[in-house]
């Protein structure tokens, strides 16, 4: 079917824009199996979906190095802010074994990961974005709690190690078993995306409008040149002023990737504020723009979840806003500090960070 008589089929909505309250990272999940299912099943066909549910690729003969201290992202320059990166005193780690924080069945919590892999088909590697998303049916509220990507943990089989070496060594059982172990959280499905194709995903939906500072840019233009070189098939202009700035795909990726200007937490609200302009947009996504999405997601996109319980899901958060969503940062307060020759993060008091993150996820 065209995308023109696409958007001329009137049961698909009363309004000309396809308008959806869903929180940013929630496009991810409902566009693509809840509120959008009802729309492919009419105008496409789901065998070209199946893709979606389809293996990880993990390989462990792949795994080879058990501590990482390479960061192919780090750079020395005049913008370096991050002191704890010189010099830190080696530690001790006390942690992993935490009680399993309980929940009803109403409450579904769906591990959302992304991988930074080169290969746009394959969903291995280290878990650069690591999320715990958590629906409430029953009550309607929506909570997503963020993981520093650096943070230091139990990894089973492992010794100890960053929180995103553990899906690059065991795929999701390993993640899984070390997000109950470390925090408590037993994760009901998982959700990967390949965070190298949210440049097509940003794409399809026409950019985003981000307010950049002068500082970030230098890093945002490394970033974009080091895709460039590894993408032959066009390269992406550099973003060269400061301020309120219409980013496409290839730039906004960039942007989120910037780790040397206030480390992982500033990193991590990168993404944040990439993925509420993504929701920005979503609230006025035209029909035409769909196709397009769908199928950016469908290539980017693996998870567990079932058609069946996708649906129930969306139709659960449909209609919530964007004001239902509540977030939280794991570890608030936190030091920096050496681990076997590794940058890593510590809680300043990990029994409070973990009752933190109870009351966060219970209330």
């Amino acid at each position: 079917m065209k995308i023109e008589d696409l958007e001329n089929k009137k049961k698909i909505t009363k309004s000309p824009k396809f308008k959806v309250r869903l929180t940013a990272l929630i496009i991810l999940i409902v566009l693509l199996f809840g509120f959008g299912v009802y729309l492919l099943i009419d105008y496409f066909n789901l065998d070209s979906l199946q893709k979606v549910w389809s293996d990880l690729g993990f390989d462990e003969n792949e795994v080879i190095d058990e501590y990482e201290v390479i960061d192919e992202y780090e750079v020395i320059d005049e913008y370096e802010t991050e002191p704890e990166a010189v010099s830190l005193d080696e530690v001790e780690f006390l942690g992993g074994d935490i009680e399993v924080i309980e929940k009803d069945n109403e409450v579904v919590d769906i591990l959302l990961i992304g991988v930074d892999n080169r290969d746009s088909e394959k969903f291995t590697g280290r878990s650069d974005v690591l999320m715990v998303l958590r629906i409430d049916k029953s009550s309607g509220e929506i909570k997503l709690a963020s993981f520093m990507r650096d943070t230091l943990v139990a990894i089973e089989g492992h010794n100890k190690n960053r929180i995103n070496t553990a899906y690059r060594f065991g795929s999701t059982d390993l993640i899984y078993l070390t997000m109950e172990q470390n925090y408590g959280i037993a994760p009901d499905y998982y959700m990967v995306v390949n965070f190298f194709g949210m440049e097509d995903i940003i794409d399809a939906m026409d950019g985003v409008d981000i307010e950049l500072q002068s500082k970030e840019l230098y890093f945002m233009n490394l970033n974009i040149d080091e895709v460039n070189a590894l993408d032959r098939s066009g390269k992406v202009s550099h973003v060269k002023s400061s301020g309120l700035q219409h980013l496409n795909g290839r730039q906004a990726v960039a942007y989120m990737r910037i780790r040397k200007l206030g480390g992982d937490a500033e990193r991590v609200g990168r993404q944040q504020t990439v993925l509420n302009a993504l929701f920005d947009k979503a609230t006025s996504l035209s029909v035409g723009r769909l196709p397009y999405l769908i199928e950016a997601l469908s290539q980017y996109v693996r998870t567990d979840i079932p058609l069946t319980k996708m649906i129930s899901i969306g139709a659960s958060i449909i209609d919530m806003d964007s004001s239902a969503l509540k977030k939280f940062t794991y570890p608030q307060d936190y030091k920096s500090r050496n681990y076997k020759d590794m940058a890593i993060i510590l809680p300043v008091n990990l029994e409070e960070e973990i009752l933190k993150l109870k009351d966060f996820l219970e209330n």
